[in-house]
């Protein structure tokens, strides 16, 4: 849905523009599909709460700004391998 690509979308260009959460939620402002509904998983199960596109923006912030998160030393096999259900995911 929208609010994914949203958040998609605004990772990268924090990511690769390095831009701050705050302007990367603003850019996505003026689009037909703003305020977009909550960010959800994709499971389809209910949900009991929600999670904004500032929220998740911010939340990548912090994990930047804290060291828990790094683009350069990201290890994408490490993470295909987590992220395999046969691995505990």
């Amino acid at each position: 849905n929208q609010a994914n690509a949203a958040v998609l979308l605004g990772a990268y260009m924090m990511l690769e523009h390095k831009m701050s959460a705050v302007d990367a939620a603003r850019a996505f402002e003026h689009t037909p599909y703003f305020p977009f509904a909550a960010f959800r998983d994709a499971s389809g199960m209910p949900s009991d709460f929600g999670i904004t596109l500032s929220d998740c923006l911010f939340g990548l912030e912090k994990a930047m700004n804290v060291g828990w998160f790094c683009l350069e030393s990201f290890d994408v096999q490490q993470f295909e391998e987590l992220e395999d259900s046969e691995n505990g995911e």
